[in-house]
């Protein structure tokens, strides 16, 4: 389901479900593969370059992972710039007014359980009106709170659950510095762009 002022340009995008609603948009040069459902709501975007890759639900290799969603949703004005890898396996799943920046981030949603020998997979949430910097790593499981910054470099390890708004950093991330909400002019966009 493609509304008519979703714009898509030459990329290659093999999801079962595909839904771009309003005033979405997905650059040049993308790829994206074997994934159940790529949803991207009003004024979403994905820049050029990245790459969004996964196994179906019914793929041999998450066989001891039977309920998992293979899945990428962008809420409204948030999206994705360039360059950027992301493993949609276990579901990842993207706030509003989010932007995640610059370029080379990865964001990981399986891994191997070397006791078990299998793979595992365990959802990525990244909440509304955050901020990832570039060549960030977000693991399986983590959860990046609403009015957050990941700093440049930085490896989300866990699922932080906090309600104050912070910068986080390092590796792992950790809280560096709290924010005041009122004061940062990122958490009151009206779109995705940044003036």
């Amino acid at each position: 389901k493609i509304a008519s002022t979703a714009k898509i340009g030459f990329s290659f995008i093999l999801a079962k479900v595909f839904i771009m609603v309003e005033k979405a948009r997905i650059g040049h040069f993308n790829v994206c593969k074997k994934i159940d459902r790529l949803v991207m709501k009003e004024g979403s975007h994905i820049g050029s370059w990245n790459q969004i890759t996964g196994f179906s639900k019914d793929d041999y290799f998450f066989r001891k992972e039977p309920d998992r969603m293979c899945e990428f949703v962008l809420e409204e004005n948030s999206g994705i710039t360039l360059r950027h890898y992301i493993d949609c396996n276990g579901g990842i799943y993207v706030g509003a007014f989010t932007t995640i920046a610059g370029t080379g981030s990865q964001i990981l949603t399986h891994s191997i359980d070397v006791y078990e020998n299998c793979q595992r997979v365990k959802p990525v949430h990244i909440g509304k009106y955050c901020f990832l910097g570039t060549k960030c790593v977000v693991l399986a499981g983590a959860k990046l709170p609403d009015y957050s910054v990941l700093a440049a470099g930085s490896v989300l390890t866990r699922p932080y659950t906090s309600d104050k708004s912070s910068v986080y950093g390092g590796v792992p991330a950790k809280v560096v510095k709290e924010l005041d909400i009122h004061d940062v002019g990122y958490f009151h966009r009206s779109s995705f762009m940044v003036e």
